[in-house]
């Protein structure tokens, strides 16, 4: 996986790189989808995700500006810094068991005890 960075709105794409453990910024309208949240920059679904906010309905602007301003700030990232930060290095998928490898998300069934109990 050959990925810097990826900078989009909420997309199919974007969820992909955040569930794929890529970084991603995502540039989210001043009233989201619910799953963002309001008034965080990162989301507990994706640990490499960063989120961009407008400020007012409809000032996309400001969000790219942000961007903008972030993306010209001296970074010292390398891939070894970012597979430190929680996301995959590549070669680090075990392909014998491939739900050990990092950023792997297993799903399980639930229990209607456990749903319940939820």
């Amino acid at each position: 996986m050959q990925l810097d960075l990826l900078v989009s709105i909420d997309s199919a794409v974007a969820n992909l790189a955040g569930a794929l453990g890529r970084p991603v910024w995502m540039c989210l309208a001043a009233v989201p989808d619910n799953r963002w949240m309001l008034e965080r920059t990162d989301t507990p679904w994706y640990g490499s995700a960063r989120l961009f906010r407008q400020p007012r309905a409809g000032d996309w602007s400001s969000v790219f500006e942000d961007v903008a301003a972030e993306l010209r700030r001296p970074r010292e990232r390398s891939r070894e810094s970012s597979a430190e930060e929680g996301m995959l290095k590549p070669g680090t998928i075990n392909r014998d068991n491939p739900t050990t490898s990092p950023g792997c998300l297993v799903y399980k069934p639930l229990t209607t005890q456990q749903v319940i109990s939820f």
